[in-house]
């Protein structure tokens, strides 16, 4: 359980005015104290896991990147085919430049 601010403003005049704290608020104190401690280790983690996390995402997005501008061109050669926008085998231009590759390959 947390210490409200009350509670800390009146353990902070005590202290201004030379008073000891008792027993018990310096239990409470050092519970807090421990409290924020581990909250602050929790959100260091949290903000370590995500930096590495954005790190392997920027990594998988490059290379993602990558792969498309390779298919992109890819594409592109397989347009530039003979015959390919005429093809009737099929509607799809990709398919049927796929074929006459591995046509040209094997003739």
């Amino acid at each position: 359980m947390a210490i409200n601010i009350e509670v800390l403003n009146d353990l902070q005049q005590q202290l201004k005015q030379g008073q000891a704290p008792q027993v018990g608020q310096c239990d409470a104190l050092i519970a807090e104290v421990w409290r924020l401690k581990t909250l602050v280790s929790g959100k260091t983690i949290e903000m370590q896991t995500a930096r590495d996390e954005a790190r392997e995402l920027e990594v998988l997005l490059e290379a993602l990147m990558a792969e498309n501008e390779t298919l992109r061109a890819e594409i592109e050669q397989l347009k530039a085919i003979h015959g390919l926008p005429a093809c009737q085998l099929e509607g799809r231009w990709s398919n049927c430049a796929v074929r006459m590759r591995k046509l040209g390959e094997q003739g």
